[in-house]
């Protein structure tokens, strides 16, 4: 197994976020069913996204980002979170709170999660979940051996789906 470089990491040929490198990328679409390994809907040319990786991303550019790569899109914080920056990266977690914002940090702390791992989609799902629910998603993901895990968001987005259905279900 490769490492993805900077061009497949800012490739995202499905809306679900599932990050494929280019060639095999190439090669589900000229000599295999054309379809997401991760959710399986066909690919379209349409809804393939580019992304700025951030390690290429500039924080003088005035694009209301932090230095993590990572946009803030107008998430409440307290000031003391805002002005949070992890020892590991200058790392922030713009509108996240509490114990949910702490646990991220203890995994990036502890190495489970770098900076650009999380895309804005997965944390953005983990904002919407009720603090309980968030929590119980972030413990169930640091349980977890990342070691062979190629897309940490998608894999934490299917803990997040897991989560909200055992919500719904228990009302």
């Amino acid at each position: 197994v490769e490492e993805m470089d900077l061009t497949d990491m800012s490739f995202l040929p499905c809306p679900c976020g599932y990050q494929i490198c280019l060639l095999c990328f190439n090669y589900i679409q000229n000599e295999g069913n054309k379809q997401c390994p991760a959710c399986r809907s066909e690919y379209a040319e349409e809804k393939f996204k580019a992304l700025t990786p951030p390690e290429k991303k500039k924080k003088d550019e005035g694009s209301g980002e932090d230095d993590s790569g990572w946009e803030s899109k107008g998430g409440k914080q307290s000031k003391s979170r805002a002005s949070h920056k992890d020892k590991k990266g200058g790392v922030t977690f713009p509108g996240f709170t509490g114990r949910v914002h702490d646990m991220l940090h203890q995994a990036v702390d502890i190495g489970h999660v770098t900076k650009g791992d999380l895309d804005e989609r997965a944390l953005s799902d983990l904002k919407n979940l009720p603090e309980r629910g968030a929590v119980a998603v972030l413990s169930e993901f640091m349980k977890k051996d990342m070691s062979r895990i190629r897309n940490k968001s998608a894999f934490l987005n299917g803990i997040i789906c897991r989560v909200q259905e055992e919500i719904a279900r228990d009302g």
